[in-house]
């Protein structure tokens, strides 16, 4: 099978790895990706030179199985024609990015800016897909933001055979011979770049805002946890206490019980103060972050970009 990849700042000395786009990866039988993909696997890829995030293409239901059986860190969807297969259906993706976070997987959902494959495929006109000045680039962009994924890519930069390109590119006949006609950007070429910005920020924001109500839930279990903890402290100090009154009182018979008993306590008590201290820091860090402008989280994105160049037009 085909891939192509992008590099997540990849960096020896970071630890980070590349992120590999893996098309048409269905077409190889499960048991193959297993060998390959999962650390136990007999010609595993995983923590040698060949490492990475690798993203197994969604078509359709079921092929959630290669993540969470067959070793992908997570699915991605590619293609640019909506209602195109089960992956492009942006109803699926919630779904699809809940399981995901459930299985903590990568979920990639992919936008473009429309689809046009009738030069290269004139028998598959009902996968076109028009542009509509860039609202149909910008519903797709809300629907994966909607979704919450791990980030979004974008198919493609440069695409010009199945007309999906975003690239800078002003109005002009293909060919005077046939006079095809892409179909329009508007009247800055840059339209679809400017949207991507736009889009990304508001990724970004989305990000953070999620983010941001994560924390403050966070904040209120462990302050919860933090009250439940002090409680049972200082119940277990008071029955220690107790204990320590009335153990002279007991039969010489019983005084090793209570003895025992109590360094069972201390041992608790360790135990909890512990937990304590790790609530305490947990709960340092997370009012840091939160204080944060916009929260520690940040939103990502990935563009395809045609690996042979792309055309003009």
């Amino acid at each position: 099978s085909s891939s192509s990849s992008s590099s997540s700042s990849s960096s020896s000395s970071s630890g980070a790895l590349p992120v590999f786009y893996v098309y048409d990866s269905y077409r190889t039988p499960l048991d193959a990706w297993k060998r390959l993909l999962l650390p136990n696997g007999r010609n595993s890829l995983r923590g040698g030179p060949l490492d990475g995030v690798y993203l197994a293409l969604y078509l359709n239901r079921g092929d959630e199985r290669f993540a969470s059986e067959g070793g992908f860190d997570g699915l991605y969807t590619y293609f640019a024609a909506t209602a195109f297969s089960d992956g492009t259906r942006t109803s699926e993706w919630p779904r699809l990015s809940w399981w995901g976070r459930r299985l903590s997987k990568w979920f990639v959902p992919c936008v473009g800016p429309g689809y046009d494959d009738s030069r290269v495929r004139p028998w598959n006109s009902v996968s076109t897909r028009e542009r509509a000045q860039g609202q149909y680039y910008s519903d797709m962009w809300a629907a994966a933001v909607d979704a919450e994924p791990t980030l979004v890519a974008v198919t493609s930069y440069n695409e010009w055979g199945e007309g999906t390109q975003i690239e800078p590119a002003r109005h002009a006949l293909s060919s005077s011979e046939t006079g095809y006609q892409y179909q329009s950007y508007g009247e800055d070429p840059s339209e679809y770049l400017e949207l991507t910005s736009q889009w990304v920020s508001t990724l970004i924001s989305h990000k953070h805002q999620q983010q941001a109500l994560l924390n403050a839930s966070l904040l209120v279990a462990l302050n919860q946890e933090t009250l439940r903890l002090q409680a049972r402290h200082h119940a277990m100090w008071r029955q220690a206490q107790q204990l320590y009154w009335e153990r002279d009182s007991l039969p010489h018979s019983q005084q090793k019980g209570v003895y025992q008993r109590i360094q069972e306590m201390h041992t608790e008590w360790a135990e909890l103060d512990a937990e304590r201290e790790a609530l305490r820091v947990a709960l340092h860090e997370l009012e840091g972050a939160s204080s944060q402008p916009g929260g520690p989280s940040s939103g990502g994105f990935g563009m395809d970009a045609d690996p042979f160049g792309g055309g003009g037009g």
